[in-house]
């Protein structure tokens, strides 16, 4: 995903969520930024892609566009 931060889109993370560890599973939190929504949504489907080529195990994934909060 850092591969494709460019002048449009800035990756912060991955973190620790504030609630690291629920129901013995833990948690990450990835940061995304852009003005374009069409850079953000082209980031999101190719790492999304290139994760399961690659074989990693994607048991959940939350994407929340515009948050109200990071919690």
């Amino acid at each position: 995903l850092r591969s494709l931060a460019n002048s449009e889109l800035r990756v912060l993370g991955p973190a620790l969520s504030p609630l690291s560890k629920l129901k013995n599973e833990y948690r990450f939190q990835l940061i995304i930024k852009s003005k374009s929504q069409r850079a953000l949504r082209h980031a999101l489907k190719y790492t999304l892609r290139k994760s399961e080529l690659e074989g990693a195990r994607m048991q959940r994934i939350h994407v929340d566009i515009d948050p109200q909060n990071l919690m």
